[in-house]
């Protein structure tokens, strides 16, 4: 088998890995996100509410509800408090 065919089948599979692992992060992100926005919902808190219960700020909190930025483990650990969790509970929940 010529050299450049190896690599370039390589390189197709290294792809083809990089593309399943992005999705799979994004699964989870969506996953973590829905979970923070469940349990907030679920205890009729609005994002001030939580917001003054764990010490990050409310715009923070949407975007991580929303999925646009993945919270800090640091700020992961001040939520999941509030709800009475350790952060690696909620990570053991989405499998992350």
């Amino acid at each position: 088998m010529p050299a450049s065919f190896s690599s370039t089948l390589f390189s197709q599979k290294h792809q083809q890995h990089d593309h399943h692992d992005r999705q799979d992060h994004r699964i989870r992100e969506r996953a973590l996100s829905d979970l923070l926005l469940h349990l907030r919902e679920s205890r009729g808190w609005d994002l001030d509410d939580l917001a003054a219960r764990c010490g990050v700020h409310k715009k923070s909190l949407r975007r991580y509800e929303r999925g646009k930025v993945m919270p800090t483990i640091a700020n992961l650990a001040r939520v999941a408090d509030a709800y009475g969790f350790a952060a690696s509970d909620l990570l053991d929940e989405i499998n992350l």
